[in-house]
């Protein structure tokens, strides 16, 4: 049985990068991202060429470093997922290949040993349900003590969408019991943070995927929420479980519950 023609479009497209350099390197492998997404990958050292295999599912809207590469050419290159058009298969994949140049612009010299070639494969999806993550249940109400509540978004098979999926998107979070639980604003968190993070103001931190939050009240009881703004038709919003403590801490130890992870 003969193997699908974008099976062999695909293995041909990684035959002929078979040969790039050993010490090349991408900035990721392997992304599940939501339609109409902007993202961006880099590759290192040299210059690229940046080549979208499927170009109804994958964009190359343009090309940056490019101080001293041939024209068209770049370290970094921004791109854009396609819509997923209605009725269309629930999922999408194509690959983005990097193809390092030379300074005349030629492709760099062939090398059989250099193992696998420079690319990222882009899977497509939309997300049809959100979760919750924490690093601990109990927290102590004092003024140094935070606690990040990450977002995790998922397709109809359960798959993770990567980091650039979740910062496209907006949330709105939401406690019962107001008063137990307020977010921490950038500067007082004493964290380096990432540089999408860092560039936001405090309004626009508030419904990034992750938040960082603290506890202000002893024994609060608290329900997390988390709604993705203007969801797509079938997404769930996250409802955590009501919480059961373990144990009360008097005062000066508090103890808060958070959403478990799913």
């Amino acid at each position: 049985m003969s193997a699908p023609p974008t099976i062999v479009w695909l293995a041909c497209l990684w035959a002929s990068l078979a040969s790039a350099s050993s010490d090349a390197r991408i900035s990721a492998r392997n992304l599940l991202l939501t339609p109409d997404t902007p993202f961006e990958l880099s590759a290192q050292p040299g210059c690229f060429k940046w080549i979208a295999a499927d170009t109804s599912i994958v964009k190359v809207a343009s090309v940056g470093g490019t101080a001293g590469c041939p024209s068209g050419s770049g370290s970094s290159s921004r791109l854009t997922t396609r819509s997923l058009h209605s009725g269309a298969a629930a999922s999408a994949t194509t690959m983005v290949l990097a193809v390092r140049l030379e300074s005349d612009g030629s492709e760099s010299n062939t090398d059989p040993a250099a193992g696998d070639g420079l690319g990222c494969e882009i899977n497509v999806a939309r997300v049809t349900s959100l979760s919750i993550s924490t690093t601990t249940r109990e927290m102590v109400a004092q003024d140094d003590e935070i606690q990040w509540l990450e977002v995790e978004a998922h397709d109809a098979e359960g798959n993770t969408f990567s980091p650039p999926a979740l910062q496209a998107l907006a949330f709105r979070w939401v406690w019962d019991g107001s008063a137990d639980l307020d977010f921490v604003e950038l500067e007082y968190t004493r964290q380096i943070l990432d540089a999408h993070l860092s560039s936001l103001d405090n309004e626009r931190a508030r419904a990034y995927y992750r938040v960082a939050v603290h506890a202000t009240t002893e024994n609060p009881r608290v329900l997390v929420r988390v709604h993705q703004e203007h969801p797509p038709p079938g997404i769930q919003s996250q409802r955590c479980p009501p919480p059961v403590f373990s144990r009360r801490v008097p005062s000066p130890g508090i103890q808060s519950q958070m959403c478990p992870p799913p």
